[in-house]
């Protein structure tokens, strides 16, 4: 008797240790396999080829997060065609990312209808954040939205001021518009700031590539004619076409980005992108940390740049004042 019973308290032991052990390895077994699964990063731009597109995966790189190893990235490129976006974003959302950037006001839009929980950042909104119905306040934005935003109609009396400067013999001035862009307030700012300055703006409309040659025609029947480009995704995936067609037809131009610059534009301003760009990815970083989204203020441009391109202004027959060229931020020979 007395062996059976030395004989169960034994084995009660050894169950005891057992579950012991089980009930802590329990927890680490879980903790290992959250470790080991990696969270989704989506990204979606309208081109794998934009400037921002490489900047922001570079941000995260610089930040820690590799490609594959740490981080899976999905991204998506809608090109253009806001037809695409719902069912582009629909994709994505069912990856479960942790986390969406976006560039340019349609595709968040289109995500704002797919997902009201997954943290979204953007960048490349033109317009208004609260008024484009994105974010409640800049500073608070509440719900899963935040980003950056490039004020795009507070600049455009600057631009039509920078234009007119650089080329004072222009009396009308061409706004090539996509209608399928939500921020409806773009043109009347440039309306007022051109009649100020004696100048007759109107507009002409590009949704599809297209169009874009077509809007040239009513812009060369007047040879005292320029244009400025309203910034938007699609138009950033033509700027080399534009620019190479106002070259062409000898229309000088004015646009928000660098990069049409430095594809043949004349004149370029607006703000420094880089900055936004790679202020995503720490949005993102931050987020992933326990940041929660909604706590993220809006971000405006603190950095602008006027960018001039003299071998433009050589082919358009222009010479640029030098009152502008000492503001110039870049000039490209």
């Amino acid at each position: 008797l007395r062996t059976f019973h030395w004989s169960l308290m034994n084995n009660r032991r050894k169950l005891v240790i057992a579950l012991g052990a089980g009930a802590l390895a329990a927890p680490f077994a879980a903790r290992a396999q959250q470790q080991g699964k990696i969270p989704v990063i989506g990204i979606v731009f309208s081109s794998p080829n934009l400037l921002g597109y490489q900047i922001v995966k570079e941000g995260l790189r610089d930040a820690g997060y590799l490609e594959g190893k740490t981080v899976t990235i999905e991204s998506r490129f809608w090109e253009g065609h806001s037809e695409r976006l719902t069912g582009l974003m629909e994709e994505l959302v069912r990856l479960n990312p942790a986390v969406i950037v976006i560039a340019a006001a349609p595709a968040i839009s289109a995500a704002m209808r797919v997902t009201t929980s997954i943290p979204i950042v953007f960048v490349g909104v033109g317009g208004d954040p609260v008024a484009l119905g994105l974010v409640r306040t800049l500073a608070r934005p509440g719900g899963n939205v935040t980003g950056f935003t490039h004020m795009a109609n507070q600049l455009g009396g600057k631009q039509v001021q920078l234009l007119k400067e650089a080329v004072p013999e222009i009396s009308r001035l061409a706004v090539l518009i996509n209608p399928s862009n939500p921020n409806k307030d773009y043109f009347g700012g440039i309306e007022v700031a051109a009649r100020k300055l004696g100048v007759k703006a109107y507009r002409v409309d590009a949704r599809e590539a297209k169009n874009v040659e077509q809007a040239f025609a009513p812009i060369t029947r007047n040879s005292r004619s320029a244009l400025i480009v309203q910034p938007d995704a699609f138009f950033s995936t033509q700027g080399a076409r534009i620019a190479t067609l106002a070259t062409e037809r000898r229309v000088p131009t004015i646009t928000s980005f660098r990069t049409d610059v430095e594809a043949g534009g004349l004149l370029s301003y607006g703000p420094d992108l880089v900055e936004h760009y790679r202020g995503a990815a720490s949005y993102v970083d931050k987020i992933l940390k326990g940041s929660k989204v909604g706590d993220l203020p809006v971000q405006r441009p603190t950095k602008f740049e006027l960018v001039i391109n003299m071998k433009t202004a050589k082919a358009l027959g222009i010479k640029i004042p030098q009152s502008i060229l000492i503001l110039a931020t870049k000039i490209i020979e």
